[in-house]
């Protein structure tokens, strides 16, 4: 079909205003919607996990993605920063409890750093055990659950098994941290894998597999600093389910104060600097007139 010349460009100009149109009308943006909420989401379960959990209310499992190692790692760096903290001469922050397969016993670090052991004797009765309502019916079925083998004429030793000991002598030491609100486990229980923690697992596995660590001065953990560390000291000091509510704004109060010293610190050295550096110009103004006159 053929058009006249009028009609082609009009044509041309219909399309012509159509394509600009396209350029100048913006695409609707999806990312500012999207960035939003995951914003808000994140921001969400930090107050809720930081600042309005009592007790880890949603016990996260391990991911079978993440591998055992850097969880173990994890705890390892914890405990190792925290005795770095007490030998400095600065509080510590968690309570913890392990078991010394050397020795067969547990033992537990309380906040100030001292010890206790627990070293179970199934020979003898106990009342404090026996009136345990987890560890009681372990001491009562000793026989059954304790015992590797019953002794005979030939064998009158009686053998442990190592892993009901274990278990054992952890519910033993359980309730030295009734309380449980410092404690170290239930802490990483519920606190994710981050970045940092592949980084050290990876740099600990290489200092101990090439020996390039000395284990003796903890060569393989990677430092942490205390103002990263202070941070976490805060989330955790300022939980607002806390058990006792006038500790914690006793702890909102005390690290306001602290702030506020770090503020007021930090004014006082920039206008020593501002006084200097007004002094030096002073100076340096006064002799380029001296100069200049002679």
């Amino acid at each position: 079909m053929k058009y006249s010349t009028n009609v082609k460009q009009y044509l041309r100009g219909v399309r012509k205003i159509q394509k600009l149109n396209l350029i100048r009308t913006p695409r609707y943006n999806y990312y500012n919607h999207i960035i939003a909420f995951f914003l808000v989401w994140y921001g969400t379960s930090y107050v809720k996990h930081n600042f309005m959990q009592s007790e880890y209310e949603v016990r996260k499992q391990p991911n079978i993605l993440i591998p055992k190692f850097v969880y173990k790692v994890r705890r390892e760096h914890y405990i190792y920063w925290e005795i770095s903290r007490l030998a400095r001469g600065f509080p510590k922050t968690f309570t913890y409890s392990n078991w010394d397969d050397q020795a067969k016993m547990m033992y537990h670090v309380d906040m100030d750093g001292n010890m206790a052991f627990e070293k179970l004797n199934f020979k003898e009765e106990r009342i404090d055990l026996l009136d345990n309502p987890l560890l009681g019916p372990y001491i009562r079925r000793k026989d059954k659950f304790v015992f590797k083998n019953k002794p005979d004429a030939k064998n009158k030793e009686v053998k442990y098994s190592e892993k009901m000991l274990e278990e054992a002598s952890r519910i033993a030491i359980y309730y030295l941290n009734v309380h449980k609100r410092y404690d170290l486990d239930n802490y990483l229980h519920y606190k994710p894998i981050t970045m940092m923690d592949w980084v050290r697992a990876a740099y600990y596995g290489f200092m101990t597999k090439t020996h390039l660590a000395d284990r003796y001065r903890n060569q393989q953990f990677l430092p942490k600093h205390d103002f990263f560390y202070n941070y976490e000291r805060r989330t955790i000091n300022l939980n607002l389910q806390g058990p006792d509510t006038l500790k914690h704004f006793q702890n909102m109060i005390s690290w306001a104060l602290f702030d506020i010293k770090i503020l007021l610190k930090k004014l006082e050295n920039y206008e020593e600097t501002q006084r200097l550096k007004e002094e030096a110009e002073a100076m340096t103004s006064g002799q380029e007139v001296t100069n200049s006159e002679q």
